[in-house]
């Protein structure tokens, strides 16, 4: 064993289990050393050839008989401070190659959401006024995932930054299109219940000025039916019409209603 390589006093056998333990560590550091890049690895070279002369020389003067416990702590710090810089070092590499990975998935998925959505943009623009003005970003304008660790961190950053912006986008231009098509959606309930209502209103009691209310009604239809099917449909009118002909159809309900009532009151 070491001990006995060295003439060691049985006294420092702790001296002799330290040293071997030193060649450990060295051979670790010279295994990290050759995954090292290229412009890092000729510093840890010279790092660990220093530590290989020192260890070289504590064991010749070991073998000369010589106290070297002094030596050994001073070495064995370095050592590991070496080692952990090294693993260290690994650790961040992989850490940056897994986010950069992270950042061009993530930089793919937003391309093409950035795409669809000004396909949106246009489609809103087309169908609806006033449609939203939002500028849509285009996640091409950050230019190509970076390689440093701190840049591939601040890049992942500014991509979040765009995501929140597509999301303000879409939400803006699908919410406009969707007003449109739920205007659209209530004016056709609205016209079956006026579709209801004047069969109720037909026969015994029916007058003159219902069917004057059931031609407001056709109008206020047929007018919010119009700027609705229209491209681009006039928004601010579209709303507004589609109010009247609820209220509208509302009062002849109520109308309807009492007239239904006083008919039963007479029979």
């Amino acid at each position: 064993n070491l001990r006995a390589r060295l003439s060691l006093d049985p006294s420092d056998a702790d001296v002799a289990n330290r040293l071997r333990q030193l060649r450990a560590t060295l051979e670790r550091v010279r295994d990290l050393v050759v995954n090292e890049p290229v412009d890092g690895r000729d510093r840890f070279s010279h790092t660990l050839g220093k530590l290989d002369e020192r260890l070289s020389e504590m064991v010749e003067k070991a073998k000369r008989g010589a106290d070297v416990g002094g030596l050994v702590g001073p070495l064995e710090a370095d050592a590991a401070r070496t080692e952990r810089d090294l693993i260290v070092g690994s650790a961040t590499r992989a850490e940056t190659t897994r986010d950069a990975t992270r950042a061009r998935e993530l930089r793919a998925q937003l391309e093409a959401r950035g795409a669809a959505i000004r396909d949106l943009a246009a489609q809103c623009v087309a169908r609806v006024n006033p449609a939203p003005k939002l500028a849509v970003p285009d996640v091409a304008a950050l230019g190509p995932v970076p390689q440093a660790a701190a840049d591939v961190d601040a890049y992942l950053a500014r991509l979040a930054t765009v995501s929140r912006a597509l999301n303000f986008a879409h939400a803006a231009y699908a919410t406009a299109l969707d007003e449109r098509d739920e205007l659209r959606g209530r004016l056709e309930a609205y016209a079956i219940k006026a579709t209801r209502i004047r069969g109720n209103s037909s026969g015994p009691g029916s007058n003159a000025g219902a069917d004057d209310t059931n031609d407001d009604l056709d109008e206020l239809f047929r007018r919010a039916q119009e700027v609705l099917r229209a491209e681009p449909s006039d928004m601010v009118r579209a709303r507004a019409l589609v109010a009247a002909h609820q209220a509208y159809l509302a009062s002849r309900s109520t109308t309807t209603g009492m007239a239904r009532e006083m008919t039963r009151g007479m029979t």
